[in-house]
């Protein structure tokens, strides 16, 4: 099946709005989309496919948990994450005056990563989470462990049209989280090659490091046999829009060849390649 067969798919019209569901038809669904992109043969991607729809369920898990624990349960849950470079991004963000955007893929325990990372953040800042979803309990119970008096957490939605006091945020040294694995309909996007194909993807971190001359602090995240780990990329000092996007998909394409399973959107993508324009 083409991604335009798909685009007109009532499997595919469904569930690229759809929550993630365990059934049958969104297997089979993410099994033809993972095995055109990876040109894997159909067992494997019909592996890759449950593994993934898996992870989603996990991730979701982990934001309800969250949600039901106290600050010092929710730390200690953090904390079990394997962090490579954790001290060495600590240390350099404590101690530089550049603002910085925290960035990565929809995988693995990204959220945990996060929570890690602001434990060891220690100079006052503002951080700012860019979000579509509209705002709910489950979020303020969450975005609660990351909220303190010294580094308070403000949620900015899209549409609010808070882009330029974000951008000034930034240039006095404040933090943005974004995560970049997203298609057009979550902002403004170009096109850019992310997995050997063309795709439409967000270019918003990307944007925000432009104009808020802030760096760009990519990280990845897996879950295998039970152990969470994460691992700080090479920070990105941003150029023009378009060269730093394409920074930040080659960090995730080499991410998603090496770790398939664990990527959360994957039934994104025939909207990133272009379906349903």
């Amino acid at each position: 099946m083409s991604f335009l067969q798909m685009r007109k798919s009532v499997i595919g019209n469904h569930l690229i709005d759809s929550t993630v569901n365990s059934d049958n038809r969104y297997i089979e669904y993410l099994s033809q989309v993972i095995g055109l992109v990876l040109r894997e043969p159909s067992q494997r991607a019909n592996e890759i496919a449950i593994a993934t729809a898996n992870e989603a369920r996990r991730s979701q898990e982990i934001w309800r948990k969250l949600s039901t624990m106290n600050a010092s349960q929710a730390k200690e849950l953090a904390d079990r994450i394997d962090f490579t470079h954790l001290t060495q991004i600590a240390d350099y963000l404590n101690t530089s005056q550049r603002g910085a955007i925290f960035t990565g893929l929809h995988a693995g325990d990204y959220l945990l990563a996060l929570l890690k990372l602001r434990s060891r953040l220690t100079t006052p800042r503002n951080i700012y989470v860019l979000r579509r979803k509209a705002a709910s309990n489950l979020e303020a119970r969450v975005f609660s462990h990351f909220d303190d008096t010294d580094i308070p957490l403000k949620v900015v939605r899209h549409g609010d049209n808070k882009t330029l006091s974000v951008v000034r945020a930034l240039r006095k040294g404040h933090f943005v989280t974004a995560l970049f694995d997203l298609p057009r309909s979550f902002g403004k996007a170009a096109e850019l090659q992310f997995l050997d194909h063309a795709m439409q993807m967000v270019t918003g971190p990307s944007e925000l490091a432009v104009m808020g001359r802030a760096d760009l602090v990519p990280f990845t995240s897996n879950f295998y046999n039970g152990q969470s780990s994460a691992c700080f990329e090479q920070p990105i000092r941003a150029t023009t829009v378009e060269h730093t996007a394409q920074k930040l998909c080659d960090v995730g394409s080499n991410y998603i060849y090496r770790n398939p399973e664990q990527w959360q959107h994957w039934f994104h993508v025939p909207e990133m390649l272009g379906a349903g324009q």
